[in-house]
């Protein structure tokens, strides 16, 4: 409850005692590491292994979403592939929107400064080198997600029924508009690279794909803290059962 957040004994038994504190745990310290790596790795004589460090880094933070979310309660086998799966989702979408935004905030000012002859050219070569991991990531998410919502649903008529069930409908109609938008930049788009023009272009539309992506990503904020079918029709359950006090006695609602 959040009544108890500033509660220092709570606080340390969250973080020492569940699968949620630990993956709070390496969540900030991965990000330090990664933050730290990144930076000394900018300078230009920068030692392989400080980027190796900053890669291991990046993947323990697409680990720590699954030990804070649904994959984290399930057990077993089944539980070992819904982490499984959530981290590769995690890690899909880093490398088709996270890489997106590098190439659009970091790639294309970096060809840019080559000057006005070459600039062209170099942009449509940094897009046409991204694309094709593109293409491979943007459609793992997707078979990634359909297990996801088999592994954490009862059934197909609990999750049609459920808060959980439309929130994940309404995070699919988004994502497809993500999906539509990155397949106009791929057929449209990169196609015609090769002059300013095309290139502003590109920053245009690659910039809508993105803010449609933002609203996949606050979805999905609400999606892993929204119970799932089952859990929901426990909780319906147990409310309709009628309190029983200590002598026995049913406790009327009254």
């Amino acid at each position: 409850g959040a009544e108890y957040a500033l509660d220092a004994e709570r606080l340390q038994v969250l973080l020492q005692r569940t699968a949620w504190g630990w993956g709070w745990i390496i969540q900030m310290v991965a990000a330090a590491l990664a933050g730290v790596a990144f930076m000394v790795a900018r300078r230009a004589a920068a030692d392989a292994r400080v980027w190796t460090l900053a890669a291991s880094a990046a993947l323990a933070l697409a680990v720590t979403p699954a030990l804070s979310g649904h994959a984290a309660a399930m057990t077993g086998t089944v539980g070992t592939l819904a982490m499984a799966t959530h981290t590769l989702h995690v890690l899909a979408a880093a490398g088709w929107l996270g890489s997106l935004l590098v190439l659009l905030l970091a790639g294309i000012p970096a060809a840019a400064a080559a000057g006005p002859a070459r600039r062209g050219e170099y942009v449509a070569q940094l897009v046409r080198a991204f694309s094709p991991t593109a293409l491979l990531f943007a459609g793992v998410p997707v078979a990634s997600g359909v297990l996801a919502a088999f592994l954490h649903s009862s059934s197909l008529a609990a999750l049609l029924g459920s808060r959980y069930g439309t929130l994940l409908f309404i995070k699919v109609g988004v994502f497809l508009l993500v999906f539509g938008t990155g397949a106009y930049n791929y057929l449209k788009v990169q196609p015609a690279l090769g002059s300013d023009a095309s290139t502003r272009h590109l920053q245009r539309s690659a910039g809508v794909e993105l803010a449609v992506a933002a609203a996949v990503l606050i979805v999905t904020a609400v999606l892993v803290a929204t119970a799932r079918p089952y859990e929901e029709e426990a909780q319906i359950v147990a409310e309709d059962v009628p309190a029983t006090t200590a002598e026995g006695r049913t406790q009327s609602p009254l």
